[in-house]
């Protein structure tokens, strides 16, 4: 029934609608809902919106672009039993809905990598959380306090008062997304659906047998500033591996904080159980994630303790191991014990500690299925 082309662009369409919405499940519930529940507070409820003016330019936007046609917001309920929130905090929450969605269209390839290809599907979500952040730079107004990006300008350039990063930093700084072949084939994978009826477009890889390479170069928000990601992924034997390094520069200051981490996907084996591992090393400055203290200064100023940014950058990492058991051809149990100190790193609570994930996933059979597992 696809064949026609007047049954696959409502079909597409509809797949189109759905990864609107998952996508921004992410940004809410699994980015800033996230945060602030890792810091023990409460979230009231979730909202859904149109983009661009209204129900008719989301409805166009959907049925002729892969772009996102919708809308989300996160309310958060205030309790006076609740602690104030440090600076770093408020950062972090504010730039979780983004994050989330780097940490997304990162697993994404990761676990597709092996098999060189995206479905069109796949790729129209990869497309969206790729371009989350992206998107948001696009078409923040600058006269809605409210809006994440303007949120995280203004208590940024409050922590760190020898900066004044701006809107246009952010906007010339995410200009590196456009380096990305594979920006350009999840666009592509759009059209070449609806109007070719290619359901399966290949990741854009270097190849030198029998390893396979692919980079990918992004912008990132982080409680310190900006930051630039270049993110390795390198194929080998049915296993990928994701080596992933961080670069960034304190607003205003000539100090420079970074990272460097590595993920793998299928490395061992046995019959139904899979195992990976990751490991990720960091220098930036200490986070203060404690309730702030009014303190006084030698000139009689107030300040709270969690506003006032602290010398030199420290040593952090974490280190994990991920389990997998495959139920069936469809479903998977997951489960992972990891151990971090305190630091930020994507998509992971700030608190250092042992940190314990469990889950399940699912997956529909694939035309091809002789290469997955």
């Amino acid at each position: 029934m696809e064949e026609n082309f007047w049954l696959r662009w409502p079909h597409l369409v509809v797949n189109n609608l759905f990864n609107d919405l998952f996508m921004l499940w992410q940004h809410e519930v699994n980015g800033h809902g996230f945060r602030q529940r890792s810091f023990k507070k409460q979230i009231k409820n979730y909202g859904l919106s149109t983009l661009l003016g209204g129900m008719l330019p989301s409805a166009l936007t959907s049925m002729l672009t892969p772009a996102n046609g919708l809308g989300g917001v996160t309310y958060y309920k205030l309790s006076l039993n609740e602690k104030h929130p440090s600076i770093d905090e408020v950062l972090l929450i504010t730039i979780g809905g983004n994050e989330a969605n780097s940490v997304l269209a990162s697993e994404m390839i990761l676990k597709n990598f092996r098999r060189s290809s995206l479905d069109y599907r796949d790729y129209n979500l990869f497309f969206k959380a790729f371009t989350n952040l992206l998107g948001y730079l696009i078409v923040t107004d600058p006269a809605q306090d409210g809006d994440d990006i303007m949120h995280y300008l203004k208590y940024l350039n409050y922590k760190y008062s020898s900066g004044n990063l701006s809107l246009t930093d952010l906007r010339l700084g995410a200009m590196v997304f456009f380096l990305n072949p594979m920006l350009y084939n999840s666009i592509w994978s759009f059209y070449a659906y609806v109007f070719k009826n290619e359901k399966e477009i290949n990741i854009p890889f270097l190849s030198w047998e029998p390893m396979t390479y692919m980079p990918i170069i992004r912008m990132g928000l982080t409680p310190f500033g900006m930051a630039y990601y270049l993110d390795n992924y390198v194929g080998y034997q049915k296993k990928s591996f994701l080596v992933s390094l961080q670069a960034g520069k304190l607003p205003g200051q000539q100090k420079y904080f970074g990272g460097m981490g590595c993920k793998t996907d299928g490395l061992y084996q046995y019959k139904r159980y899979a195992l990976d591992l990751t490991a990720n090393l960091w220098h930036q400055p200490e986070l203060s994630l404690k309730e702030p203290e009014l303190l006084m200064t030698a000139t009689g100023v107030l300040l709270r303790e969690a506003d006032i940014t602290k010398n030199g950058n420290h040593w952090g990492g974490m280190l994990g191991v991920h389990n997998k058991w495959k139920v069936n051809e469809y479903l998977s149990l997951d489960g992972a014990l990891l151990y971090k100190s305190a630091g930020f790193l994507e998509g992971i609570v700030a608190q250092g500690g042992f940190i314990w994930q469990a889950g399940f996933s699912f997956r529909m059979p694939l035309e091809d299925d002789s290469q997955t597992n």
